[in-house]
């Protein structure tokens, strides 16, 4: 068994995994086992001032991993934390805090009974580049991409034997994939594996401050530039947020982030007024959060002058991919969507007074509503200037939540990674009741032809026997 906690920008999930103790070419073969557990509250980095508070969230999950691991196999399952970029974020801001927060973490886990004894290893912050690669290898490794040879998949796509992987979080958006054989990277671009005894060379890239939440912030951020009417809130909808709360976060408060907005923040809110106006909102989401212009040094450039070959093969695009296509219902069939239905229901959205979104979902959270049209549009911009899908190659991406039963993400594939490092458990392995039976018979077999060979023996001696007395009467003969 192992144990993997998930500490995003905006939550904390834990995870166990169960594999046989032998290993397939050194590495674990694993499923997820057992609910997954949300830790109460936000992202671990809100916790700064709270670390009580965090620490009994945790306690919550770790209690449940003990009720799902039985208790003689506690001792030797590792417990990993992993933070993402909610963390960096705060790491490149004030250390001292991230710090401390992690401190916490390892403090309280190293309370319970688990495999943790290398604590600065096993809870930390893990870069954007190995999030992409952690989950490229979950995504391998649940469509059986990783067999040999390749399982067929029911996607149309290039020639690559792999899927490549779409995440966006809260706060950093990753993609990571196998380019084309001509395909030369930069160094500062690619990443090298080694699993299943086979070595892949990935490109893999992490835009930080390109997660939903973040990029959301920086949207509100610009508006105060620009105007404070809304163009992706739909009309009748109103909301004040805080300067604070935009201004003083990591995103939005560099150095060029306070020359802009320093004199602004006087007035202690910024009021948004939404208008409904879907054409207007992909605009400025295209002109204020990307830079399609910056100079490219490389042969291929996505954004922001961020080398990226073009994509290829297939892909899995999950987390706040996935959930805004299920939010405008795309996900429900067993068809993929085309991108012109993305754009047709995106439309249709953020057309919508605010007095008619909540009849269009209303399961989901009001606080939440009003900023969907911008995620649906964030989300079109991204896979489309960003990344290079387009109509011809649309088909090769499918958005995911769970393969096989496992929630696609990077805690699978740090698992089996870090499986590398653990040593192998010969388990015993348990004779099968046929088998079993046909042993017992051929066992009889051969006792009951042994008890025949030796009767036939002991016949043949007193025959043996008889003939040399009659001999003796002979005398000299």
């Amino acid at each position: 068994y192992g144990i993997i906690m998930d500490a995003g920008s905006s939550h904390t999930n834990m995870y166990v995994y169960k594999w046989d103790g032998e290993k397939y070419k050194q590495t674990a073969i694993a499923s997820q086992f057992g609910e997954t557990c949300k830790v109460p509250g936000k992202g671990i980095a809100t916790f700064v001032n709270n670390l009580e508070d965090l620490s009994e969230g945790l306690k919550q999950c770790l209690d449940i991993a003990k009720t799902i691991i039985p208790k003689d196999h506690w001792k030797k399952s590792p417990i990993y934390l992993g933070a993402t970029a909610g963390m960096r974020l705060l790491h490149e801001v004030n250390s001292t805090q991230s710090d401390s927060i992690l401190s916490e973490v390892r403090k309280t886990i190293g309370e319970y009974p688990f495999l943790f004894d290398k604590p600065e290893s096993q809870a930390r912050i893990i870069s954007g580049d190995e999030e992409g690669v952690f989950s490229w290898i979950t995504s391998n490794y649940v469509s059986k991409s990783f067999q040999n040879p390749p399982k067929p998949s029911t996607l149309q796509a290039k020639k690559s034997p792999t899927i490549g992987a779409l995440d966006m979080g809260g706060a950093s958006a990753q993609i990571t994939f196998i380019p084309a054989n001509y395909t030369t990277q930069p160094v500062n671009y690619t990443q090298s594996i080694q699993l299943y005894s086979v070595n892949y060379t990935l490109y893999t890239h992490s835009y930080l401050c390109y997660g939903v939440n973040e990029a959301q912030r920086r949207l509100q951020a610009a508006l105060t530039v620009v105007n404070v009417k809304y163009p992706c809130a739909p009309v009748g909808h109103v909301v004040n947020v805080s300067y604070e709360r935009v201004f003083k976060a990591p995103c939005t408060s560099g150095m060029d982030k306070q020359q802009d907005y320093s004199f602004l923040l006087d007035d202690p809110t910024l009021e948004i007024i939404g208008e409904s106006d879907p054409d207007q909102c992909l605009n400025f989401i295209q002109n204020n959060l990307f830079d399609f212009n910056q100079t490219c040094s490389y042969p291929h450039c996505s954004f922001n002058g961020q080398f990226q070959p073009d994509v290829f093969g297939e892909f899995y695009a999950f987390s706040s991919f996935y959930y805004v296509a299920h939010f405008l219902n795309l996900t429900n069939g067993t068809e993929q969507f085309t991108l012109d239905q993305l754009n047709t229901s995106t439309l249709h959205f953020c057309n919508k007074t605010w007095d008619e979104v909540p009849q269009y979902m209303p399961a989901v959270l009001p606080t939440s509503l009003p900023w969907y049209c911008f995620q649906a549009n964030y989300v079109i911009t991204m896979l489309t200037r960003g990344y290079g899908f387009n109509e011809d190659n649309w088909n090769t991406l499918r958005f995911v939540k769970q393969v096989e039963d496992t929630d696609i993400g990077w805690s699978l594939g740090f698992m089996l990674n870090e499986s590398n490092q653990i040593p192998v458990n010969e388990p015993v392995v348990p004779i099968a009741l046929t088998t079993f039976i046909l042993l017992i018979i051929l066992f009889s077999l051969f006792i009951l032809v042994s008890i025949g060979f030796a009767c036939h023996a002991r016949k043949h001696s007193n025959a043996k026997q008889k003939g040399y007395s009659l001999f003796s009467n002979y005398g000299a003969v």
